[in-house]
């Protein structure tokens, strides 16, 4: 049986890498209905830096549409591809194979049953509840769990 052994990630890729991120997050930030200059913002990025003061030029209201909207928007895009990401690792790893995704699975299709039982229970049951999400994540567990061989 032939041993595969893992590549060794080189330093400068993963600098590469952090960089274009970088890159496009800034420019994803100033795309908009108002439109905010790259070097405003990162002149905004170093004024949230402790014990750093530098007059970054917008006002309120850009201020406002920088921090309170377009930021969390795209730290919460990068969040949701890390974990995208890391699941599918997960995936691929626990089933030790590299084409395992939920559909191939049927995990994805256990998270409809799931999901479709509860308007019907509640149609039988004439209960008020708002558990369809735990329900998918219940139908999604079952049918992992049915896929796993022994």
């Amino acid at each position: 049986m032939k041993v595969v052994e893992p590549s060794r990630l080189r330093l400068w890729w993963v600098a590469v890498a952090f960089g274009v991120l970088a890159f496009t997050a800034v420019i994803a930030i100033g795309f908009g209905a108002v439109a905010i200059d790259p070097g405003e913002i990162l002149r905004s990025l170093l004024d949230r830096l402790p014990f750093v003061d530098v007059e970054t030029g917008l006002n309120e209201r850009q201020e406002a549409i920088l921090w309170q909207i377009r930021m969390p928007r795209i730290v919460l895009g990068g969040l949701v591809g890390a974990t995208l990401a890391l699941s599918g690792g997960a995936y691929q790893g626990s089933f030790r194979n590299p084409l395992a995704d939920p559909y191939l699975l049927g995990v994805a299709a256990g998270a409809g049953l799931g999901a479709i039982l509860v308007p019907l229970l509640y149609l039988l049951l004439r209960r008020i509840t708002d558990t369809s999400r735990s329900a998918a994540l219940i139908g999604a567990v079952v049918a992992a769990s049915l896929s796993v061989a022994p």
